[in-house]
């Protein structure tokens, strides 16, 4: 059944305004929780930044101080995010089509492999939160990506039901309102480290007032001692234990997410047949499944190459001449 056609909305609103009847509609389209947070997030510097400005006093000019002062604080790709949530509330008012001629998205750098870490560089984290108190989530969460292949955004919103370490073999589940909008659900068994990890989240967990099977594994934090187990965690929840693990490594690239670059690489490196590696981490980008491929076909190519060099002339074969 296709979706009635929707009035404009009045020009003279403000952003603010008519930023709530677009939130307001895609919340009639069924949207999951996980993406109406996505908008909300882009939504706010939008808001910050054009104040009360109305619709119609929006104008390529101030498209343009926009992406300049955000690009000072945030990536090409987030600020492109948020010029186009911006650009569907100004549909709502038919105020883009003037501005859509002249708007640029900021360029985004070309795809390279991600960081990954060393051995050493490793064992010097893991080693740095060792005995720690002040970085025993950072520690169980970064085993846990780092042995399950879990993003921290999938793994903040995970809920004890998801979690089942009696069965055979453990697994975790990754629920459909824990995943982005393009991200199947899926089951992951565990290896001897992540049950280690799952078990003391849900002992830490347990200590934070979260003991129904429906509240959350990581707990969102009220303040200093206090937690509410029935929201998931923020999503800054490891800035500050990230932070503090990279002044004290050196270590630059370290981020959350690299973990799960990190299960990724090593999966295709070793020859991992695509599906599986999908089926542990949900979503891979072409461009990482690209690269692989053709390392791995240069592997192979290498390996037919001393393959024929170590011919053996079998017992009556003739003789290169």
């Amino acid at each position: 059944m296709s979706t009635p056609l929707q009035p404009p909305i009045p020009k003279f609103l403000t952003l603010a305004q008519a930023a709530d009847i677009w939130l307001a509609r895609k919340v009639e389209q069924f949207k999951k929780p996980k993406t109406l947070e996505c908008y909300r997030s882009y939504l706010r510097p939008l808001l910050a930044f054009f104040g009360d400005l109305r619709l119609r006093q929006i104008d390529v000019g101030s498209l343009v101080a926009y992406q300049t002062k955000r690009s000072k604080e945030a990536g090409p790709s987030s600020v492109n995010h948020e010029m186009n949530v911006l650009s569907q509330v100004l549909r709502l008012a038919l105020c883009w089509g003037p501005l859509s001629d002249s708007y640029r998205p900021l360029d985004e750098p070309e795809w390279q492999k991600p960081n990954v870490f060393t051995p050493r560089e490793q064992e010097l984290i893991f080693s740095s939160t060792k005995d720690d108190p002040e970085l025993e989530l950072a520690e169980i969460a970064f085993t846990i990506m780092r042995n399950a292949g879990v993003s921290p955004s999938e793994l903040r919103r995970a809920r004890l039901r998801d979690v089942n370490l009696d069965s055979t073999p453990p697994t975790y589940h990754v629920a459909s309102d824990a995943t982005d909008f393009d991200v199947v659900p899926r089951l992951i068994p565990l290896n001897a480290e992540a049950q280690t990890a799952f078990r003391r989240a849900i002992e830490r967990a347990n200590k934070l007032g979260a003991r129904y099977r429906e509240q959350f594994l990581f707990p969102f934090r009220l303040g200093h001692g206090h937690y509410d187990p029935t929201r998931p965690a923020s999503k800054s929840w490891l800035r500050h234990q990230t932070r503090v693990l990279r002044e004290r490594t050196g270590i630059k690239h370290l981020h959350p997410h690299t973990w799960r670059h990190q299960l990724c690489t090593e999966m295709l490196e070793q020859g991992v047949p695509t599906e599986n590696v999908i089926g542990v981490l949900g979503r891979v980008s072409e461009n990482m499944l690209d690269a692989y491929k053709h390392s791995n076909l240069r592997a192979k190519q290498e390996a037919l190459g001393m393959a024929r060099a170590n011919i053996i002339a079998f017992p009556g074969q003739r003789s290169a001449q």
